[in-house]
């Protein structure tokens, strides 16, 4: 192999070794993990199935266009009511309602509270978005679609980041919860038999 000036053949063999390293790593382990046994093989198989979403979802979560991050929502709001709906319910995607229990849960799972909101402060800011969204409707419900969603979300990213700008807030939100909440949602949804939420660990994107 070519050699700059001042570097031996023998040193470019070693980096060689040390690029190839990881591979062999990994055919390694694959093989120990044969050798072991279905337990050990099935923890090779979450840890690769886990790694394919994360790698999925920082690419997404960093260039997505606007029309892929609203995409992006509606799949973070269809898969949390559907994870809490109750039995028999019939509704999917977008047709779902969350109550505020069922909001309760996702703010629960997407480790939303911190010491600027706590859950009071969630409970009052859906109350305040189903109230403002009942006004001029004969039927009053105490449930949000999912545009009253993105209304108390944006709630939820002013009370979080007051000093940010509007866009900044935003953004800051969902690259720091509920894109990591996707990722969660979809790997328990989608993962393998038999692969469970131990592995629903939380990406940084």
């Amino acid at each position: 192999p070519f050699s700059p000036p001042g570097m031996s053949v023998k040193r470019s063999q070693s980096d060689l070794a040390m690029q190839v390293q990881p591979a062999e790593t990994a055919r390694s382990r694959a093989k120990k993990a044969a050798a072991a046994g279905p337990a050990a093989q099935k923890s090779v198989q979450k840890q690769k199935f886990a790694r394919r979403g994360t790698i999925e979802s920082k690419s997404l979560a960093k260039h997505a266009s606007v029309e892929e991050m609203q995409v992006m929502l509606e799949e973070v709001y269809s898969m949390a009511c559907e994870e809490d709906a109750p039995e028999g319910a019939t509704a999917t995607g977008l047709d779902n309602m969350m109550t505020l229990a069922m909001f309760i849960k996702f703010v629960s799972s997407a480790r939303l509270m911190d010491e600027h909101i706590d859950y009071p402060a969630f409970e009052l800011t859906f109350n305040k978005v189903v109230n403002s969204s009942a006004r001029g409707k004969k039927k009053f419900t105490k449930r949000i679609d999912f545009e009253g969603f993105i209304l108390v979300i944006r709630e939820v990213a002013f009370i979080k980041y007051p000093a940010l700008t509007e866009e900044g807030r935003w953004i800051k939100l969902l690259r720091e919860y509920l894109w990591p909440l996707r990722d969660r949602l979809k790997f328990k949804k989608n993962a393998p038999k038999g692969i469970g939420a131990d592995m629903m660990l939380k990406p940084s994107v």
